[in-house]
């Protein structure tokens, strides 16, 4: 895995590499300014969830979806490219009113490996990735439809695209 970010308080670009090890994974960070690798301390975080993703920049962090590796339950990642480590995310973001927890409690979903992909409606409406299948799932309601779509993990993937390397 890895991120391009541009950090404003060094004036550097900067490219972040996870590499999954055996029960770690090693932080690598290229600074353009130094001109250099240096590894960082480990992710707290098991990156196993998403492989080969690019890092998201979002407010001068990078984010990849994880999992904590104490509870084993998903999270957002988020690397600070000032401080050069891993944030807790909650806690550096923490306006609570725009986190959404939410569990499925559909029965044919319970055992099924499923990926949100979006939300769709401002009524509790989600669309998930279930055994490469496309599911719109009712929060409230608890109801799903299954959408007629093939989504074969080999004919689409998403990439992160900044139009600029200027950072605004």
């Amino acid at each position: 895995m890895h991120g391009l970010g541009y950090d404003v308080v060094s004036d550097d670009f900067k490219v972040v590499a996870l590499s999954e090890g055996k029960r770690i994974t090693c932080v690598y960070m290229y600074s353009v300014r130094k001109g250099l690798w240096e590894k960082l301390e480990n992710s707290p975080y098991d990156h196993s969830l998403s492989d080969l993703a690019s890092g998201v920049l979002v407010n001068g962090a990078l984010h990849w979806l994880a999992c904590t590796t104490f509870e084993y339950s998903t999270a957002i990642a988020a690397f600070d490219l000032s401080a050069d480590k891993f944030l807790e995310i909650m806690k550096e973001y923490g306006v609570k009113e725009f986190w959404t927890k939410f569990e499925i409690i559909e029965p044919s979903l319970d055992d099924s490996l499923s990926t949100l992909l979006c939300s769709i409606t401002d009524d509790d409406d989600v669309l998930l990735e279930v055994d490469e299948e496309w599911v719109v799932y009712n929060l409230k309601e608890n109801w799903r439809k299954d959408q007629l779509i093939d989504v074969n993990p080999v004919t689409y993937e998403a990439l992160t695209f900044v139009d600029s390397l200027v950072s605004p």
